[in-house]
């Protein structure tokens, strides 16, 4: 029979004290490879500038977007989120609002916005924003009757699609309908307002909603329309969209504005073509002398 050390009594039936000075040594490297990791895919997600590239004469590609410089326009691809519900945005990021948004795209907002600017674009985001215009924290169709009515650059937006083996264009205004009034969103032209500056926060890309239905200075574009004050009308127009999932491409077209209309009556003097020189007005020539014929001295017979 051997005699046990109090030393090894104690290191054998205290097992746990043997790990525990070696806790610090072990999670210490863990901790800090987590933390780098961590650190890492932050930083992945920033997003950085797509490159831009010529491929045709006025026609640039950058990153998925095309360009076109002479047509005013900008595609990008996208994809059916919701082919039915009530909606209050037409386009989306994966971080935006998926629950209530007819499309969804992987294109950054200030990509768009970028893109946008080259074609002439300014963008003008309502006077009244969250910021000056208390409210509860939701959308509410109070909040949103209290905003002014968005003002920007008239734009169109159109969707491009395939189905059955055949490509199919439609008005983006097509695939929204009212509920209140059973009709199909009215045609005519959105407005780019551009988002806006909460501080250093550009508002599109930090929400990730891009074009809305209801209005919202946050987003890109809006709807200048009557029913852009009410969250609760509008709706997917199930009848004619594509099935969820199904490749779309919109495309954005800046609108040139309507000319002001010519005064016929009094069409401009000075009007002088480019590079056209001008030349001396002379005075007109000395007019003939006034002939003054004479009354005739005859008189009718009585």
């Amino acid at each position: 029979m051997t005699d046990a050390s109090p030393s090894c009594l104690h290191r054998s039936s205290s097992p746990r004290r043997r790990y525990a000075r070696w806790l610090p040594l072990v999670l210490g490297p863990l901790c800090l490879l987590a933390n780098l990791t961590l650190a890492q895919e932050e930083k992945t997600t920033e997003p950085t500038p797509p490159a831009m590239e010529e491929i045709s004469p006025g026609v640039y590609k950058i990153g998925k977007m095309r360009l076109d410089k002479a047509a005013g326009s900008l595609s990008f691809p996208t994809s059916i989120n919701m082919d039915f519900g009530l909606v209050e945005y037409v386009l989306v990021t994966p971080q935006g609002s998926t629950h209530e948004s007819t499309l969804v795209t992987d294109m950054q907002p200030s990509d768009i916005h970028f893109a946008m600017l080259l074609l002439g674009a300014k963008g003008a985001p309502p006077a009244t924003t969250p910021a000056s215009t208390p409210h509860s924290g939701q959308i509410e169709i109070e909040y949103l009757r209290s905003l002014l009515k968005p003002k920007g650059d008239a734009i169109s937006l159109t969707v491009k699609w395939t189905e059955a083996g055949k490509e199919k264009t439609a008005q983006l205004e097509d695939w929204l309908i009212n509920n209140e009034s059973n009709e199909v969103m009215k045609r005519g032209p959105w407005l780019y307002t551009g988002s806006m500056l909460v501080g250093q926060t550009f508002m599109a890309q930090a929400d990730g909603n891009i074009i809305a239905v209801i209005t919202n200075p946050s987003c890109l574009i809006n709807n200048p329309r009557s029913g852009s004050d009410n969250d609760k009308i509008w709706f997917s127009n199930r009848d004619i969209l594509p099935a969820k999932g199904t490749p779309v491409e919109l495309t954005i077209t800046l609108l040139k504005p309507a000319a002001p209309a010519s005064n016929t009556a009094n069409p401009p003097s000075t009007a002088v073509l480019p590079n056209t020189p001008v030349l001396p007005v002379e005075p007109p020539p000395n007019p003939p002398p006034k002939v003054v014929v004479p009354k005739s001295s005859k008189t009718k017979s009585k």
